[in-house]
């Protein structure tokens, strides 16, 4: 172990150790001439100075030597293992999320590649997810199709996979924040970085998740879109489901210690019994069902004017076919547009329209109106 630990320190980049020791509470006093090396320095509990050399440049030959001396030091600071210390040191740059699946096929550490693919996928869908419900929370994504999304996805890394049945982990990249120096920018105030906003959405959207599901209501799982939860990651978690009967998911995080936590997520691991997917694979249904549909073209005849004054606009109701159902959808329109609907209404005229379609506890609305016309001639889809 300790021939290993050696050899694979030389992979470490000194920005990932230099990160590691500002976390930890080490500070640079010294930089040596052409940016070679750094001196640390710590003050230990006890007051006692501990100082170590940080060679800059992996090009030097006694590269490896002072890197070995450096990470005997921080075994005597922090007196634990120096294998421990060095993997801490490779992802102290990340947030480290656990998805583990907890079932009897799993005890051994090992699940069938059939499901282990099935967890990958949902790993991936999770986090894409919660990416698009940070950027602009909806009930459902049907493209998931966000840049800055996608980005992040892409900057993930799978981790080495651990033991406790069955773990996946996934590498968060996160940047430092920047060092204030005085009072030079007084107003300045970093802005949490969007990876750790996505971890935040993620686990607030999970925990809000497995309250709904005990109410068993669609309000209540509604009630949670804007919390992060969305059609795709529900569906994500049912690619993660344990195949026994018995058995748990789990989605745990640790967060970097190169980025302090600004605020906490309600619970940093959060659990879902077997038997509570069933109803996560109703809540992808129902949430699918109740999504806006934007750019949604409403064909229809005006069934009832709601205004007190037409000179200020009013609501319409329409009476539209959807799924070969009559549906009664309402728009709220401003005086001109309102007018037309006026006219429709005295002709008998198809009314259309486009807006973004959402289902309310009492029928539908239409939103975000434009195109406002009569159609004089039927049109069929």
């Amino acid at each position: 172990m300790i021939i290993e630990w050696k050899d694979s320190i030389t992979s470490l980049r000194p920005t990932e150790v230099s990160l590691y020791l500002r976390a930890k509470g080490w500070k640079r006093t010294y930089t040596y001439e052409n940016n070679y090396g750094s001196i640390w320095n710590y003050t230990s509990l006890n007051g006692e100075e501990v100082e170590v050399i940080l060679p800059e440049d992996q090009t030097l030959r006694d590269y490896k030597i002072r890197m070995i001396e450096l990470f005997k030091t921080l075994e005597m600071v922090e007196t634990r293992n120096v294998v421990a210390i060095v993997n801490d040191v490779s992802i102290s740059g990340a947030d480290v999320l656990r998805f583990r699946v907890a079932s009897s096929e799993a005890l051994t550490g090992t699940i069938p590649l059939v499901q282990a693919a099935s967890l990958t996928r949902g790993v991936e869908t999770a986090l894409l997810a919660a990416a698009c419900s940070t950027i602009s929370p909806k009930s459902y994504f049907p493209r998931m199709s966000y840049n800055e999304a996608r980005d992040y996805l892409n900057g993930c890394r799978m981790g080495q996979s651990e033991r406790g049945s069955y773990i996946v982990t996934v590498l968060s990249p996160v940047a430092p924040p920047l060092i204030k120096q005085g009072s030079l920018f007084p107003d300045y105030e970093d802005e949490e970085a969007f990876e750790r906003r996505v971890l935040f959405t993620l686990f607030n959207g999970l925990y809000q998740l497995k309250g709904a599901l005990a109410t068993g209501t669609g309000e209540a799982i509604e009630e949670t879109v804007s919390a992060g939860v969305s059609a795709n990651l529900c569906e994500a978690l049912t690619l993660m489901q344990p195949t026994n009967e018995v058995g748990e998911l789990e989605v745990g995080i640790s967060w970097a210690p190169v980025r302090p936590v600004k605020k906490q997520v309600p619970q940093s691991k959060v659990r879902f019994s077997k038997e509570s997917f069933p109803l996560i694979t109703e809540c992808v249904k129902y949430l699918r069902q109740t999504a806006p549909i934007e750019g949604y073209e409403l064909r229809g005849l005006v069934r009832k004017l709601e205004s007190t004054d037409p000179n200020q606009g009013g609501r319409v109701s329409i009476v539209s076919f959807m799924e070969n159902k009559a549906t009664n959808i309402t728009v709220d329109l401003p005086a001109e547009k309102y007018k037309i609907a006026v006219e429709a209404h005295a002709t008998g005229s198809m009314f259309f329209c486009k807006g973004t379609l959402s289902k309310e506890s009492k029928g539908y609305k239409l939103f975000g109106i434009s195109d406002v016309r009569i159609e004089h001639e039927l049109q069929y889809d």
